[in-house]
């Protein structure tokens, strides 16, 4: 079982607190996307380098590209540097210490159901020294932004760009070429834009995430 909090980060109020069987990214988005149903979207998400988030320099990661598609900013702490994230880091360990050690559970649903009276109990009776040893609940705001599941056969907008799904494999087959652009956006549409001298950039969601060089091609010459 990996618990899985998200947490607003002016208040310290909990959104969330999933029971995960994993840490892949398809349980990071259900994290997001749970906590998005019920208090709307943020404009900027913060998490570390963990397999379940991440991004790197020459790939997007699968929750990066849903974070992105939400219309949210994902902004990752340096590597190997976890006071980035203190304050969700001093709410593990509160949850270790005050839930975690107390129980113990054979199941994700009754592990969820104990992590929600927690949640309560942590959102609006438990003082916090950082807030005037107020609770949570008393200074958080929910977002005026409305969540909706992103359609992802949505493109770019604009003339003279191609547009492409990517397969299972992180790729796509542009002018003949196949472009690698990263398993993390399998199944999203990416859209090409040509620079000139053969050099193309990919997009997707307002963002360059990579440029391919593709060679000029051969005439093509039916078989006889």
């Amino acid at each position: 079982m990996w618990p899985l909090p998200v947490l607003d980060d002016q208040s310290r109020y909990c959104l969330g607190v999933l029971a995960m069987p994993d840490t892949s990214s398809e349980s990071a988005v259900c994290g997001v996307r749970s906590a998005a149903k019920d208090y709307g979207l943020p404009e900027e998400i913060l998490s570390d380098h963990g397999s379940a988030f991440g991004t790197s320099k020459r790939s997007v990661s699968a929750f990066t590209a849903y974070v992105w598609a939400l219309g949210v900013e994902h902004i990752q702490g340096r590597c190997a540097h976890p006071q980035t994230q203190g304050k969700l880091e001093r709410f593990n360990q509160t949850l270790q210490k005050e839930c975690i050690s107390r129980h113990s559970y054979s199941t994700l649903e009754d592990w969820n159901k104990s992590f929600e009276e927690y949640r309560h109990i942590y959102n609006e009776v438990r003082p916090h020294e950082s807030l005037g040893d107020n609770p949570p609940a008393t200074c958080y705001n929910p977002s005026s932004k409305a969540f909706s599941e992103p359609d992802r056969l949505s493109h770019e907008e604009g003339e003279g760009l191609l547009h492409r799904k990517v397969d299972v494999s992180g790729r796509i087959w542009l002018l003949q070429h196949r472009v690698d652009v990263g398993g993390g956006l399998a199944g999203w549409v990416v859209s090409a834009r040509h620079e000139g001298d053969g050099v193309w950039t990919l997009l997707f969601r307002g963002r360059s995430i990579c440029q391919a060089t593709l060679s000029k091609l051969a005439p093509y010459k039916p078989r006889p």
